[in-house]
């Protein structure tokens, strides 16, 4: 598609004799503003246009353009990249192969919402439950990670391709840590569902606080109210230091002050008891 409604140019030899055939009143290699269709085609002025495929803008010869558009598959300007990533269905009609990655996103996030109503399957009702269900018919849990043996694949793939360092790398408080991590973050959504918007600690609202940027003092963070330092040097299964009562919301202000102090002791050195 062309994006290019006028352009300048300075007339000389064919396209000086092409204007004052079209009525133009010019001198030669005078400076004027013409409408695209009035170029000839074979000019070689830069107009800019939208690839087809990427839909990402360039600028192009106006021949170029008008090449691509006679002797293309798609009677529409394709980019060099996307033009080499043409190919021919069944009913013989010209389509994009797998590589045009932009145009196949499009596609298919258009298809879901006209039938569906969502832009990926996934977020579908209706596949959403039909997946619990198998997985609770299959392996009796409806999360991944509570499945036997699906955690060590993921992390043994991971620690294959350099993506994860091996457990036997680390330290069993570093181990400890990264399993208090992986079970709150399976429990956030349940949290966030039950909560009431207030600070834990100093019961002040903080719901909108979600709109400031992350790393801001007052961003609501996930917090253990028995911190994970006493639940490790006391034996105490990360499971247990993760269960939704033992999980709550305060500003990463207090978060980060909170440090492995109980709960108790923080309250009395925040003054808020």
């Amino acid at each position: 598609m062309i994006i290019s409604k006028f352009v300048k140019i300075k007339p000389v030899k064919e396209s000086y004799t092409h204007f004052k055939n079209l009525g133009y009143d010019i001198k030669y290699r005078q400076e004027i503003e013409v409408p695209i269709e009035h170029l000839r085609e074979g000019s070689s002025v830069k107009v800019e246009v939208k690839c087809e495929g990427c839909e990402k803008n360039y600028l192009v010869e106006y021949r170029s353009y008008i090449h691509s558009i006679k002797c293309g598959y798609l009677n529409e300007y394709c980019c060099k990249s996307c033009s080499s990533k043409i190919s021919f269905n069944i009913e013989n009609n010209p389509i994009f192969r797998d590589g045009c990655i932009e145009k196949k996103e499009r596609t298919r996030k258009l298809t879901c919402l006209n039938k569906y109503g969502v832009d990926c399957v996934l977020k579908y009702d209706k596949v959403q439950n039909k997946i619990k269900k198998n997985r609770i018919e299959k392996y009796g849990t409806e999360i991944i990670g509570n499945i036997p043996g699906v955690q060590n694949k993921i992390r043994k793939s991971k620690e294959l391709t350099g993506n994860m360092i091996p457990l036997e790398l680390k330290n069993d408080w570093e181990v400890y840590k990264l399993e208090c991590h992986r079970l709150t973050k399976r429990e956030k959504k349940k949290l966030l569902d039950k909560w009431n918007g207030n600070d834990f600690y100093d019961n002040e609202y903080i719901r909108e606080n979600f709109k400031l940027s992350y790393n801001d003092k007052r961003y609501p963070t996930i917090d253990h109210i028995v911190p994970k330092i006493y639940g490790y040097l006391n034996k105490i299964p990360a499971i247990e230091i993760c269960k939704l009562e033992n999980l709550c919301i305060t500003k990463r202000q207090l978060n980060c002050s909170k440090k492995s102090i109980n709960c108790e002791e923080f309250l009395i050195l925040q003054g808020l008891k």
